[in-house]
């Protein structure tokens, strides 16, 4: 294809003309891409005062106390434009909207950065940070890889809705088959027939009535059916947000699956129900850290597209590994030699094992451990974890299940030594910045 430029210095704005022999697929698209494609200036103002900036030199476009405020290198300017209005004039190959009040440069992005809470950090031009709000990443990509999309657009309370209509409608009718699976495991001093075969006799005595009790069952069956089925909601939030959702539909479902454990009468006894649940957080926190790795996988792919580094690995497990030789050495090694130790010499009291290595050297050392981390990393959240698991068999080696808190010894004194370390890492990287 051939390419001609022609100066002509009356013309406010470029003009473009596509000259070809033929209208075709692809000319359309290129037309299109051309018409999408903007470098017209953005005048703003400084208090009666207007400037005109290249495009290229804005940073952001950003909504805040009923003004819409443009940001350069140079400082923040006023902009009689609306955000919308924004869109249509910006180069929609640079320029994408990354919130309901915030439009970015994506050529000014310097890193992109998750927190635990799924909160995706961009930085501009290493100092100005903004956040992402996690319905627009789908179209940050797509421009990124110069594919045209639409903004994604979700009707929250239909799709809410929905989830809890069908999730209600399967759970009605999958619990009574649960309650037949479940008697046909039992011994059962008299046979059951029809209808009886879909609920458990406690549950029919406990109500007075097989319809009440049929009933009551697929009602409880339903509210289960529909907190669960609405489990991938909280995680279009993002931040606070997100973790408040995640909180309160946990607890939610926490508290619809003991009643229906109970209710149907399945299970009667206090302390089981419990630790049903405890496997339940479990499970709440695997599909929490699968869902956190797919963010992560987000923002390295928006890090790779932004020609920035890839970054640091999920949770930071790379980081982690040249630790845990130390680990073993602490949790494992030193245990078993200071007991060894304490049979040999000492007899009696097990002095050195018992005592002054777990509630005095274990501490200190867990401490300084996750400090040296933190401040070299900022936060591994695995490395507490990995502490009480490396010396969670010590405990049945060398003690006894009373002895269990000894994880604990070493665990929370790494997680705040991590803690304490990472607010030095974070205000080196700070300064770094600036």
């Amino acid at each position: 294809m051939k390419v001609e430029l022609k100066l002509e210095p009356s013309l406010q704005e470029p003009k473009i003309v596509v000259v070809a022999g033929a209208d075709t697929p692809e000319i359309q698209k290129l037309i299109k891409e051309l018409e999408e494609y903007s470098i017209s200036p953005i005048p703003v103002w400084e208090g009666d005062q207007s400037k005109f900036f290249s495009q290229a030199d804005f940073l952001r476009f950003y909504a805040q106390d009923k003004l819409v405020l443009a940001q350069t290198a140079e400082g923040t300017y006023t902009v009689r434009l609306r955000l919308y209005e924004l869109e249509q004039k910006l180069d929609k190959l640079n320029f994408v909207r990354i919130s309901n009040g915030e439009i970015i440069n994506l050529r000014r992005v310097t890193a992109v950065d998750l927190s635990i809470t799924g909160t995706i950090c961009m930085t501009l031009d290493e100092t100005v940070k903004v956040y992402v709000s996690r319905r627009y990443v789908k179209r940050i990509k797509e421009i990124l890889k110069n594919e045209k999309g639409v903004p994604i657009m979700t009707e929250r309370k239909k799709q809410w809705l929905l989830r809890i209509l069908m999730g209600g409608m399967l759970g009605a009718v999958t619990v009574p088959f649960i309650s037949r699976c479940l008697l046909s495991m039992q011994y059962l001093e008299k046979p059951l027939v029809g209808l009886e075969q879909f609920v458990f006799p406690a549950m029919v005595q406990a109500f007075g009535s097989l319809g009440v009790a049929l009933a009551v069952q697929s009602l409880l069956g339903a509210i289960f059916g529909a907190v669960v089925c609405i489990a991938t909601l909280p995680f279009a939030k993002e931040g606070k947000s997100l973790l408040r959702q995640s909180v309160i539909h946990f607890a939610a479902t926490a508290l619809a699956f003991s009643v229906l454990l109970y209710g149907c009468r399945w299970i009667t006894t206090f302390w089981v129900v419990l630790a049903w649940v405890g496997i339940l957080a479990a499970l709440y926190l695997i599909i929490w850290l699968v869902r956190w790795i797919g963010w992560w996988q987000e923002v390295r792919q928006m890090r790779t597209l932004l020609g920035l580094e890839a970054g640091p690995s999920p949770l930071r497990w790379k980081e982690t590994l040249p630790y845990l030789p130390f680990l073993l050495l602490i949790c494992n090694i030193m245990p078993s030699v200071l007991m060894w130790v304490d049979l040999t010499f000492i007899v009696d009291v097990p002095i050195f094992s018992g005592i002054i290595y777990p509630f005095f050297a274990m501490p200190i050392i867990g401490f300084c451990s996750g400090f040296s981390l933190g401040k070299r990393q900022g936060l591994c959240w695995l490395y507490p974890i990995a502490c009480f698991l490396f010396y969670l068999p010590m405990v049945f080696l060398i003690y006894n299940s009373s002895a269990m808190f000894h994880c604990f010894m070493i665990a929370v004194p790494a997680l705040v030594g991590m803690l304490f370390g990472w607010l030095v890492w974070r205000r080196e990287n700070v300064k770094t910045n600036r």
